[in-house]
C-alpha cells in the first residue's frame, strides 16, 4: 500500500482483522504512530516495510510485539540508534534487518549481539562506522552484510573478517583500500563482494581476493584495478569499465 493517500489508522484497524496477513508494505508521510498503532496489533505480521514515514520511537514501539522476521525502513527521519535499540533485541525470530538513508549511526547494533537468527543486515547510506562493528563478530548466523555509502574504513574490514559465516558483503562508495582487503582473505565461505567505488583499490588487492576459495563474484567499476588485474580474476570481476581496460 505504498503512497495510499487513503490508508490511515481506520484502514489500517480493519485490516488486522486477517487472520492470515503476514507482509505489510506502507509508504508516505501520512503513516504515523496512529498508523503504527494499527500495525502492532496483526496478528501474524512477519514482514514489515516503512518508507519516507514521519513515524517517531514512540510509534515503532508499538511494533515491539510483532512476530517480525523481516523489517526495512527506508527514509524515516525521526528513527535513530536509541529507537531501534528498545525493539530490535526483541524480535528474535528476525532474520532480515534492512535500514537504509536513516540518522544511525549503529550504536544499536550492540542490541543484537547473539542474535541467532539474523542472516541479513542491510545499513546502506547510514552514519555507521567502524566503532560500531565490532557487535557484528557476535551474530552467528550472518551471512549478507550490506555498508554501502557509509563511514567505515579498513579499520571496519578488521572487524568485518571475524565474521566466518559471511556470504556476501557489500561496501561500495566507501572509504575501503588494499588493506582492508587483505584483512578479509580469510573469509572461506565469501561468495560475492561488492568494492565499487573505491578508487583505493588497486591490482595490489588482486592476490587477496585470489585466496577466497569460495569468491564467484567481486564488484569493481570505480576501483583502480587495471586490465591486468582483471585477467587475474577472470570470470570473477565485475566491472564496466576500469583504469587501464579499454
Amino acid at each position: 500500500l505504498r503512497n495510499c493517500a487513503g490508508v490511515n489508522a481506520q484502514v489500517l484497524t480493519r485490516l488486522a482483522e486477517l487472520p492470515q496477513l503476514v507482509d505489510l508494505r506502507l509508504r508516505g508521510y501520512h503513516i504515523d504512530d496512529a498508523c503504527l498503532s494499527a500495525v502492532g496489533r496483526f496478528p501474524r505480521l512477519a514482514s514489515f516495510t516503512l518508507e519516507e514515514s514521519p513515524a517517531t520511537p514512540k510509534g515503532l514501539q508499538l511494533l515491539a510485539s510483532l512476530p517480525l522476521e523481516s523489517l526495512t525502513l527506508f527514509r524515516c527521519t525521526s528513527l535513530n540508534d536509541d529507537a531501534l535499540a528498545t525493539v530490535v533485541g526483541g524480535w528474535t525470530k528476525l532474520r532480515v534487518l534492512s535500514l537504509r538513508d536513516l540518522p544511525v549511526r549503529g550504536t544499536f547494533l550492540t542490541q543484537l549481539r547473539g542474535h541467532a537468527s539474523l542472516r541479513v543486515l542491510n545499513l546502506p547510506q547510514t552514519m555507521v562506522n567502524d566503532s560500531t562493528l565490532e557487535a557484528l563478530r557476535s551474530m552467528p548466523s550472518l551471512e549478507e552484510l550490506s555498508l554501502a555509502q557509509t563511514l567505515i574504513t579498513d579499520a571496519g574490514l578488521g572487524h568485518i573478517a571475524m565474521i566466518s559465516t559471511l556470504r556476501k558483503l557489500n561496501v561500495a562508495q566507501t572509504q575501503v583500500t588494499d588493506a582492508g582487503v587483505q584483512y578479509l582473505s580469510n573469509l572461506s565461505h565469501l561468495e560475492s563482494l561488492d568494492l565499487s567505488g573505491n578508487p583505493g583499490i588497486t591490482d595490489a588487492a588482486v592476490p587477496y581476493l585470489e585466496k577466497l576459495p569460495q569468491l564467484r563474484e567481486v564488484f569493481l567499476d570505480g576501483t583502480s584495478i587495471t586490465g591486468e588485474g582483471l585477467k587475474r580474476l577472470g570470470g570473477k570481476a565485475r566491472v564496466k569499465q576500469a583504469a587501464g581496460l579499454e
